[in-house]
């Protein structure tokens, strides 16, 4: 058990989470604000009461930005049977969907620190945030099977309102709070992501051409 824990219901910072009597019977902890159980299973529990590995963090990055640049992959209008160029764009998808994750990382940490009063925050916090409520994004990629035009669709509707959920429990504060601070934190992903394409495909043409002529 941690020595600093949180109540999963209203953030309060709690002691324990449980006692443990003679005989090993447990009682789970009240919560001394709110008086509810201070720790049932929800993101308040994965992000500060529950031991993440780094190590499992990281691969499920990985498999996220995978997917993230596999789909932007097959939603981009590159139509080639050339497979170098094919590899070349999945790779600087890749790149910038990783800038993109850092840039969302960053984006909403500064934000939080000038707008939100949450003193146990930190950029560990919201990288775990970000990540665990991302989820979504592996069970869209299968939209691509069906139809490429509703992949982008169906990644908003599973990640926007799982990562404000996250931004709500974690960072403690309201409904309406939370979808602003998603809501600032998706333009600026996407500002970043419209420099970041034309960065992108400059770049490969300029490779392109240095590798063939």
């Amino acid at each position: 058990m941690k020595s600093s824990c949180v109540c999963i219901e209203c953030g309060a910072p709690n002691k324990q989470l449980y006692r443990m009597f003679e005989g090993g019977a447990i009682q789970l902890s009240q919560c001394e604000r709110c008086k509810e159980v201070a720790d049932k299973y929800a993101y308040r529990h994965l992000i500060y009461n529950h031991r993440l590995s780094t190590w499992l963090l990281t691969v499920f990055a990985v498999v996220l930005l995978f997917c993230e640049a596999y789909a932007k992959l097959k939603t981009s209008a590159l139509n080639s049977a050339d497979s170098i160029l094919v590899q070349i764009h999945f790779h600087t998808l890749l790149l910038q969907s990783s800038i993109e994750f850092l840039i969302a990382v960053g984006g909403t940490y500064c934000i939080v620190v000038h707008t939100v009063t949450t003193p146990r925050v930190s950029a560990s916090d919201i990288f775990k945030t970000l990540i665990i409520s991302s989820f979504g994004k592996l069970s869209s990629v299968s939209a691509l099977i069906w139809n490429e035009d509703f992949y982008p669709w169906i990644s908003m509707a599973t990640v926007l309102p799982a990562q404000t959920q996250a931004c709500r429990a974690v960072l403690n504060i309201g409904l309406l709070s939370a979808t602003v601070l998603v809501a600032m934190q998706s333009g600026l992903v996407l500002m970043a992501s419209y420099t970041l394409s034309n960065w992108r495909v400059a770049l490969i043409e300029l490779w392109y051409h240095n590798l063939f002529t």
